[in-house]
């Protein structure tokens, strides 16, 4: 249905559960800041990110489609009751996953021209440069959400290009290692973001603007006492240890296998409980969790005075449980 899940997004879920107009300009691939090769990337890299922009585009064009194509006069007529969602980045950073020369200088030098520290400055800068545009046309309530832990993602697990020396050991601690420095940019990324909120929410009077943290939302999702006993997902059935097998390499495997970062595979399978799995494919979540972002996306929007209450938890996740068992 043109989602990348098992089902329908948090978007799909948000507009019923709290019974609102919900408008979802999102493309699946875009990324928040335009694209600027690194020195590390090769020709054919470049071609295949140029490619991507074709189809997906930046989030600057949805934010101008928005404004074309919806807003009368150009400008929103009801600020007071309209809440802009904004929600991007991970799309710039993973992108140079399928390129072993590309995420090595990301995540191995940081601090250089290719490492991730320059490229999450851009990115939250672009970020920073659309909320300008969002005011602009006349909104004044805001939701960033900010990126959960990436080095937690399957796409770790079944990572093989990434490597920071020729000696570097291979296997379970090359892995390790890929989830540590991915770990490091999402936190850097994460509090790069809540400067720039802040800094725009000092200069932006009128404005109301929140972060929805859903890095701390998945660290509640991988505890085994809230995100099995409580949430109900079967962390144990795609759950992948590495090295020690402490927290830091419990890791939860992807439950479809048949497309890589939007490359299609000769074979497919699916994991056997779908219904509860936490991530659908290498990067995005099941439906059942996004059935769960919704909630606690409500939740926060509600106690910030935007939104009328959201169902009672537990009935609410007894229909999340409903929805997803039936794809």
């Amino acid at each position: 249905m043109g989602r990348f899940a098992n089902g329908p997004v948090w978007t799909d879920y948000l507009e019923v559960s709290a019974n609102l107009a919900l408008q979802n300009l999102a493309r699946g691939g875009a990324m928040a800041a335009t694209s600027e090769p690194m020195s590390s990337e090769e020709l054919i890299q470049r071609i295949y990110t140029n490619g991507q922009f074709f189809v997906s585009g930046h989030i600057e064009d949805q934010i101008d489609n928005y404004a074309t194509r919806y807003l009368k006069g150009g400008a929103v007529q009801h600020d007071a009751h309209t809440v802009a969602v904004l929600w991007a980045g991970a799309n710039d950073y993973i992108s140079k996953e399928a390129y072993d020369s590309s995420i090595s200088s990301l995540l191995g030098q940081s601090f250089s021209e290719d490492g991730y520290r320059e490229l999450v400055a851009r990115v939250v800068g672009s970020l920073r440069v659309h909320l300008e545009h969002l005011r602009s046309l006349g909104l004044q309530r805001f939701l960033v959400i900010n990126l959960p832990h990436l080095g937690k993602t399957p796409m770790v697990v079944h990572n093989d290009r990434f490597l920071v020396s020729r000696d570097f050991a291979r296997g379970e601690e090359q892995l390790l290692e890929f989830s540590s420095r991915l770990h490091e940019l999402t936190v850097w990324h994460n509090r790069a973001l809540a400067e720039m909120v802040a800094e725009f929410r000092a200069e932006s009077p009128r404005a109301e603007v929140e972060i929805a943290d859903v890095s701390e939302w998945f660290t509640r999702i991988f505890d085994l006492q809230i995100g099995a006993a409580e949430l109900g997902f079967n962390l144990a059935a795609n759950e992948v240890l590495l090295g020690s097998a402490g927290a830091e390499g419990a890791l939860q495997d992807c439950c479809y296998n048949g497309m890589t970062l939007g490359v299609f595979a000769t074979n497919s399978t699916v994991c056997k409980d779908a219904s509860r799995a936490v991530f659908w494919d290498l990067v995005h979540p099941s439906t059942y969790l996004q059935c769960w972002m919704a909630y606690w996306l409500g939740e926060q929007m509600h106690s910030q005075g935007w939104l009328r209450p959201m169902p009672e938890e537990k009935a609410y996740g007894a229909w999340c449980a409903m929805i997803a068992d039936a794809y």
